[in-house]
């Protein structure tokens, strides 16, 4: 686990670099990187929070244009971030992320159509959760319990049973690296239930346990690049598809 983290920060780093030597400042303030690199973003307690923040400010606007384009949705949240609150999702460092996180989509899930489009299904899902614990991000019962979730969405289980299962993984005793991804896991689920079920934001009939799943499988594999705010992004992209596809 240690050497692919390793590797994983160097990439980021060289991303930075290459990012910050080629990007026009086209805005005055925060577009420095901060400090320690990519340990400055230690967002996993607010995840869920800025979840539906940046699912809020972008969904309406996709949905009105119906063009479901990932890395525009993605260069919108960011953009969405940045505008609210600068001083802790530095723009440079966000841009750097997603571009590791396009090499990911492409490379190691193979799940773009056109350069634009990302595939959002239960294969796709566990094919993430097969590339975190290939990296040593998480443990193969981690990883079981995830396919086991995915499948039951997949079949078309209840909101209730749904939300049982999801939070039942936290009456199992975890590893510290695993607990903190069943924490972020059970952090966005809820917030995602918040704002697609509760406040009313879907109005589909298809498969509401499918957006939620969607945003949480997001969530969990941005969690490759540490820190959380990938975490974030993913995550509400991945959302954002899922209603608008169901």
């Amino acid at each position: 686990m240690f050497k692919s983290k390793s590797k994983l920060i160097i990439v980021v780093m060289l991303i930075f670099g290459i990012t910050a030597f080629m990007s026009c400042e086209k805005r005055e303030t925060n577009t420095e990187l901060p400090p320690n690199d990519i340990s400055y973003y230690t967002l996993y307690d607010s995840v869920g929070y800025w979840h539906n923040v940046a699912v809020s400010n972008v969904y309406k606007s996709v949905a009105r244009s119906g063009e479901i384009n990932y890395k525009s949705i993605h260069n919108q949240i960011i953009d969405a971030l940045y505008a609210i609150d600068s001083s802790t999702f530095n723009l440079i460092a966000m841009q750097a992320n997603i571009i590791l996180m396009d090499n990911k989509y492409n490379s190691d899930l193979n799940i773009v159509i056109d350069d634009s489009v990302l595939i959002l299904n239960s294969q796709s899902y566990i094919s993430m959760f097969n590339d975190l614990s290939n990296e040593n991000e998480i443990s193969n019962q981690l990883e079981d319990s995830l396919i086991s979730i995915t499948n039951l969405v997949n079949n078309g289980v209840p909101m209730d049973v749904f939300l049982n299962e999801v939070h039942s993984l936290q009456t199992i005793s975890w590893s510290a690296t695993d607990q903190l991804f069943v924490n972020i896991l059970i952090q966005t689920v809820d917030a995602s239930y918040q704002f697609w079920i509760i406040e009313g934001n879907y109005s589909g009939r298809a498969c509401d346990t499918c957006i939620i799943w969607a945003d949480a499988a997001g969530a969990l594999y941005g969690m490759i690049v540490p820190g959380g705010i990938t975490s974030i992004i993913v995550g509400a992209v991945f959302s954002t598809i899922a209603a608008i596809q169901q």
